[in-house]
């Protein structure tokens, strides 16, 4: 990996879920995550990883459509998170 390099995390839909969570892995292995850009991601954990997230990703982007399903699910009556945009 070039010591000058960045990383920008972006996915749409199980996509966005899944640049988060690399991203997450990214910056605690390297330190080098620039920003993350989700587009109509599902929740993918509770508050304490939603809290994580934006300690270790103060730079992100997560964009939803109100009426596309993939965002509200899983429910947050289930005790799920998204994480701060």
């Amino acid at each position: 990996m070039d010591p000058q390099a960045e990383i920008l995390s972006i996915g749409h839909s199980l996509g966005g879920a899944m640049a988060t969570l690399t991203a997450l892995e990214l910056q605690l292995k390297y330190g080098k995550v620039r920003e993350l850009h989700t587009f109509g991601a599902p929740r993918i954990g509770n508050e304490k990883l939603a809290s994580f997230l934006k300690l270790k990703l103060p730079v992100s982007y997560r964009i939803i459509h109100y009426r596309d399903l993939a965002p509200h699910l899983p429910f947050e009556a289930n005790g799920y998170r998204h994480h701060p945009h």
